[in-house]
């Protein structure tokens, strides 16, 4: 059921013929008019407002990110208490070809099949892509940095191998099942395991 709007009540000494003074009014929205008539009716409540309580708000970790330097690899990208996300970078930021949406979206769900079914399942917070389409997050719980290394190399090392069904690809299952590629998903593991083949725990940082 959609909202309801009530008349507006009418107004001694107001002018038109349903009593609401002028001010208040569809299309006049004057500076003065309440706080929850704007917001009701769509005005904007200090544009110059909004954009200085964003700028005054902390960047995220990743914003911080000097990206015209990242390269390809894992990084940590932010520890909170006993939670580590790390950075799974598969390709050179603002650097075209990006992963492909349905290759991408093929390694989300063998990657998470995979840790969660590894020895660290119950410590897997969450896999998942970034928006730029160039890596992943992953967030692990009372993990060391070096098991970590191990778990992501060994999962890429699963999905560049895999030949079977993509797990969860089913209309229950899977919000977007027909946007798949697992030849995909197999050629960009195959691509990136060179690139973290020696990586370790001393290589985590960011090189800014």
């Amino acid at each position: 059921m959609g909202i309801r709007f009530l008349p507006y009540p009418r107004f001694a000494g107001s002018r038109g013929p349903t009593g609401t003074p002028p001010a208040f009014k569809r299309g006049n929205r004057p500076a003065f008019a309440p706080r929850f008539l704007r917001e009701a009716f769509g005005a904007p409540i200090g544009a110059n407002r909004l954009t200085k309580e964003f700028s005054a708000m902390e960047k995220i970790a990743s914003f911080r990110v000097d990206h015209t330097k990242l390269l390809p690899g894992i990084y940590v990208s932010r520890v909170d208490g006993d939670i580590i996300t790390y950075d799974i970078r598969m390709r050179k930021p603002n650097t075209p070809p990006y992963l492909p949406n349905a290759a991408l979206h093929t390694i989300e769900h063998l990657f998470a099949t995979f840790a969660r079914n590894s020895e660290y399942g119950d410590r897997v917070i969450y896999f998942g892509p970034m928006g730029c389409r160039t890596g992943f997050y992953l967030l692990l719980r009372n993990v060391e940095k070096a098991d970590a290394v191990r778990l992501i190399r060994r999962v890429f090392g699963q999905i560049a191998a895999y030949q079977g069904p993509i797990p969860g690809a089913s209309a229950a299952e899977c919000g977007n099942y027909r946007e798949h590629d697992l030849a995909g998903a197999v050629a960009e593991a195959k691509a990136f395991l060179p690139v973290i083949r020696d990586w370790d725990e001393t290589k985590l940082a960011y090189r800014n």
